[in-house]
């Protein structure tokens, strides 16, 4: 986005606010806003000035942006159903299938609950304490999803190369893209990683 693009957009946000920014803060948001295409940000400010109840911050705006390019996050109750949908048509026998059908931010929790297996082993009275442990590991991937997309690529943060305790030690894990471009988000750069071919990222129905 350029400054002559930049501008209608924020006397749009100014009226929907009732806001008066000054030459400075028009500057500080262009700085962090410039790296998002020009319709990304014009679709926040509008989607901004329809939705009630948060004050006009430039992290507001950049999430709403990111959403426009990416789509939003699937809720973790959907996240969990299209797990069990895949357990309903796959099985434990074609796991690999199974893991495919899932958008990738889905197939990283179910491997932090310890894998495709555990949901098709589980019985139907341990269902909610599975159903428990997947919100708690699909929410914390999601969170840390949504702050790596919103962040401009240059300022996001980085993975520690070590990490010291008196009984553990991690493996350094790099971040880095192909061609020396950086990766689009945080689900494709891990499923990398992990072996996983991410795959474009749906809404769960």
């Amino acid at each position: 986005m350029n400054a002559e693009e930049f501008r209608p957009i924020m006397a749009y946000l100014q009226i929907c606010s009732d806001r008066e920014f000054d030459d400075h803060a028009l500057n500080v948001w262009f700085d962090a806003l410039k790296d998002l295409s020009a319709d990304a940000v014009q679709t926040a400010a509008k989607r901004f000035a329809l939705e009630d109840g948060e004050r006009l911050t430039v992290a507001k705006i950049r999430r709403l942006a990111t959403e426009a390019v990416h789509g939003m996050l699937p809720g973790h109750g959907a996240a969990f159903e299209v797990v069990m949908k895949a357990v309903r048509c796959f099985g434990s026998y074609d796991s690999e299938r199974a893991m495919a059908t899932m958008p990738p931010i889905v197939r990283m929790a179910v491997l932090q609950c310890g894998g495709f297996g555990v949901f098709c082993d589980s019985p139907p009275n341990e269902r909610n304490t599975l159903r428990a442990q997947f919100r708690m590991a699909f929410e914390d991937i999601a969170r840390r999803e949504e702050l790596f997309r919103a962040l401009p690529e240059h300022i996001r943060p980085r993975l520690a190369t070590e990490f010291h305790s008196a009984t553990l030690t991690l493996v350094p894990l790099q971040l880095a893209g192909r061609s020396g471009s950086g990766p689009r988000t945080l689900a494709d750069s891990l499923s990398g990683l992990s072996g996983i071919h991410s795959t474009t990222m749906k809404g769960a129905n």
